[in-house]
């Protein structure tokens, strides 16, 4: 059997399986099929910014770190408008890490005409690095008008 000889497994071991030293005996050995498992990886703080672009406009949602690396894992675009709005669309842009000029990472079309509103949510599958130093922005093209978009963006920060 492998022996357990670092203090902090055994500490996780403790805590993790809620073992009580004064009645539980703390196990110092693996048995050949047990095999404790640990999740590694730190918990995020995973930060929530918003902003609302009216008419025509353009609105920066955040700008990302200069020091630390920003991963994007999901957005929210919404949109109402009003039946005069002749915008054809609203986009949320953002560089990702390796790009010069910026990309739309989601987007809503719509016919002008009737008043209506509607959402999209983008959940990435792999979290997307941003440029360091850039803006995550929501846009309305050509809107006159009432129309309105809010873009959401989910998105954490590491040290380098």
């Amino acid at each position: 059997m492998a022996r357990i000889n670092r203090s902090e497994v055994m500490d996780a071991m403790k805590d993790g399986l809620r073992l009580d030293v004064a009645v539980d005996k703390i196990p110092n050995q693996l048995a050949e099929k047990v095999v404790p498992i640990f999740n590694c990886k730190e918990r995020r703080l995973i930060l929530v910014s918003g902003i609302t672009a009216v008419n025509s406009t353009s609105a920066i949602i955040f700008t990302t770190s200069a020091t630390k690396r920003t991963f994007i894992i999901g957005a929210v675009l919404s949109y109402s408008r009003d039946a005069g709005a002749t915008s054809t669309s609203s986009y949320i842009n953002a560089t990702p890490f390796g790009f010069t000029t910026t990309r739309t990472i989601l987007e809503l079309r719509y016919n002008s005409g009737a008043a209506d509103r509607n959402a999209i949510i983008l959940t990435l599958p792999q979290p997307m690095e941003l440029k360091k130093s850039s803006n995550v922005s929501v846009y309305n093209a050509t809107g006159d008008a009432n129309i309105s978009a809010e873009g959401i963006i989910y998105y954490y920060e590491e040290e380098p």
